[in-house]
């Protein structure tokens, strides 16, 4: 509701709020300008719609007290280490592929993220 009457403000303050019953108003504009017009509301309903849906997320994991089972389990470097199994096909080049066990492709690529972050 609050991110809607935000919505509703904004295209107010974009086309202008004079009341119906006490003015007969009329608009006349190029296409050009209708055309920024309108894409600037469309990019303004992106950042709204967004701003919705960050807020629906963050109240519903405050709802659920923070420490939930809806997040994977964190490690003490905070990164989420989910299980992997199985065998997973890595191209080394033009043609060139090979099957590695998921969980050692895995631990690889999170040394090398390590790495990283360390230079």
């Amino acid at each position: 509701p609050e991110v809607q009457q935000a919505v509703r403000s904004t295209v107010v303050s974009l086309l202008g709020n004079l009341p119906p019953q006490l003015y007969d108003t009329s608009v006349a504009s190029t296409g050009q300008n209708v055309a920024s017009l309108m894409y600037s509301m469309q990019l303004t309903g992106y950042m709204f719609r967004n701003a919705e849906y960050r807020r629906s997320l963050v109240e519903s994991l405050q709802r659920d007290g923070g420490d939930s089972a809806v997040l994977p389990p964190v490690d003490e470097a905070g990164a989420a280490l989910p299980e992997v199994s199985g065998l997973i096909k890595v191209k080394l080049g033009e043609g060139t592929e090979v099957e590695v066990e998921a969980a050692a492709y895995m631990s690889e690529l999170r040394s090398e993220v390590e790495a990283m972050r360390g230079e």
